[in-house]
């Protein structure tokens, strides 16, 4: 497994957006059914669903940077070959929670009072409640604390890459990936 993180933290700068591009693409009918009803209960105008990308666009590009900015420090104070599985566990350790989670026929998703509390505190501060391009920039921007499995399995893998631009590029193409479907 470390093989195929160093693979694609090795990837060159022309192959990287294109895998980055197809995974957005391939994943983007989770992003329609997860949220397709948000952007249309947030965005009644063409110009609210590009302010809508253009906030998504900005919480991805923050997810992305934290993730390889994460990635290279640990790279930097504990350079050893665990180091470069951290990912890999960490990924693989999701797969299986909601697999036996699945098996168990719980779809629930697991939940801590306090991430709740504080996206819930976030969301009702920030956005605003009246509709418009804020609030479809807002709820763009903050979509990121929503528990989505497809966009965290991704910057769990952009953690791997040890380099915040690569990450960012990353994040980037992946949300151009997913824009034909969420438009």
């Amino acid at each position: 497994m470390s093989d195929l993180f160093s693979g694609f933290a090795g990837s060159s700068l022309i192959a990287l957006p294109w895998i980055a591009f197809l995974a957005g693409l391939g994943g983007s009918i989770h992003c329609v059914g997860m949220c397709g009803g948000l952007v249309s209960a947030t965005s009644k105008t063409s110009m609210e669903i590009c302010t809508y990308q253009v906030g998504r666009l900005l919480g991805y590009s923050f997810l992305g940077l934290f993730g390889g900015t994460l990635g290279h420090l640990f790279s930097q104070f504990f350079n050893s070959e665990i180091t470069n599985l951290l990912p890999a566990i960490a990924l693989g350790g999701v797969f299986i929670l909601w697999g036996y989670k699945t098996f168990k026929g719980d779809s629930k998703q697991v939940k801590s009072n306090f991430f709740s509390k504080a996206r819930s505190t976030i969301w009702n501060k920030i956005i605003p409640t009246t509709p418009g391009n804020s609030k479809s920039f807002g709820v763009g921007l903050f979509s990121i604390l929503l528990p989505c499995g497809f966009l965290y399995s991704l910057i769990i893998v952009v953690t791997s890459f040890h380099d915040p631009i690569k990450a960012l590029i990353a994040t980037f193409f992946f949300w151009v990936g997913t824009l034909p479907a969420l438009t």
